[in-house]
This record gives C-alpha cells, structure tokens and sequence, in this order.
C-alpha cells in the first residue's frame, strides 16, 4: 500500500512534498521514494510528519497492513 491517507493529509494540510522534505532533512526525491513505499519512514520521521499534520493516531497512517 501507498501512503495515499499520508498524501491526501498533506493536501488538506497545505504541506508540499517540497515543505516536508525540508522538515524531514531529506531531498523531495528521497520523501517521495518514502511515499510510494519504496523506502521507509524512520521513527524520528513519523514523529516529525505527525506533527506537522496534526496526526493524532499514526496506526492509521503508518502502520496499516
């Protein structure tokens, strides 16, 4: 699975992929190899998008089977 509930978070919250690779100290290319599950998100970086988008409940986001 994609983060498709991830990507259209970040379309809610106004937040560019662009935006959020700076927050997440990593190039937009890297974030997006992130986004389509081809590399994964540290828990440093699950924190970091979470709060950013206001994410209460990461499960639903992150850890979806």
């Amino acid at each position: 699975m994609a983060y498709d509930k991830l990507k259209g978070r970040m379309v809610e919250k106004k937040v560019t992929q662009g935006e959020m690779a700076k927050k997440l100290n990593v190039s937009i290319s890297t974030l997006n190899a992130k986004l389509n599950k081809k590399r994964e998100f540290t828990v440093n970086e699950v924190i970091v998008v979470c709060k950013t988008l206001e994410i209460k409940n990461p499960n639903e986001y992150f850890f979806v089977a």
